[in-house]
C-alpha cells in the first residue's frame, strides 16, 4: 500500500480540529465516565490531556506522509479509546488482558507462520540505516 496525502496540511489540522470537537461532545454526552475516585474536574483534566497529547503526537507522525482519512480517524478516536479504557478499567481490566493476550498470541503464530513457510528470505543489516531489517516476500 502506498503512503498518499490527500489532504493538504491546513485541511488536515483544521478537519482534525473540527470532528475532535465533534466526537468529543458526542462523547461527553454518552459515554464520559469519571476515572476511579478522582474528582470530575480531575477525571476531565485528563481527558483534555489526552486529547491534546495523543492528537497532536499522532498528527506529528502522520503529517508527512499519511494526510489521509484513515489517519484523520485514528488521530480523532484513538484519545477516546485509552480515556475509555483507562476510565472503565475496574470493570474491562480481564477482557482487556484477555483480548491483548490473545492479539499477542496471533502476532506471534503470525511470525511462526511466516518462519516455518519461509516467507522471510533473509535477515541483514540495512547499511543505510545502520539496522537490521526484515525482507519479506509477498508481505
Amino acid at each position: 500500500m502506498r503512503d498518499k496525502n490527500v489532504l493538504s496540511v491546513p485541511v488536515y489540522l483544521i478537519a482534525g480540529l473540527f470532528y475532535m470537537a465533534g466526537a468529543a461532545f458526542a462523547y461527553d454526552e454518552l459515554l464520559y465516565a469519571r476515572v476511579g475516585d478522582l474528582s470530575s474536574g480531575a477525571s476531565r483534566g485528563i481527558w483534555y490531556g489526552l486529547m491534546v497529547g495523543v492528537f497532536a503526537a499522532c498528527f506529528a507522525l502522520t503529517v508527512r506522509k499519511r494526510r489521509n482519512f484513515l489517519s484523520l480517524a485514528v488521530n480523532t478516536l484513538l484519545p477516546f479509546e485509552i480515556y475509555t479504557a483507562i476510565a472503565y478499567w475496574d470493570i474491562l481490566w480481564i477482557p482487556l488482558l484477555i483480548f491483548g493476550g490473545v492479539v499477542l498470541l496471533l502476532w506471534g503464530a503470525y511470525w511462526v507462520y511466516l518462519f516455518l513457510m519461509k516467507k522471510l528470505k533473509r535477515f541483514r543489516p540495512d547499511t543505510r540505516r545502520g539496522k537490521w531489517i526484515w525482507w519479506a516476500q509477498g508481505t
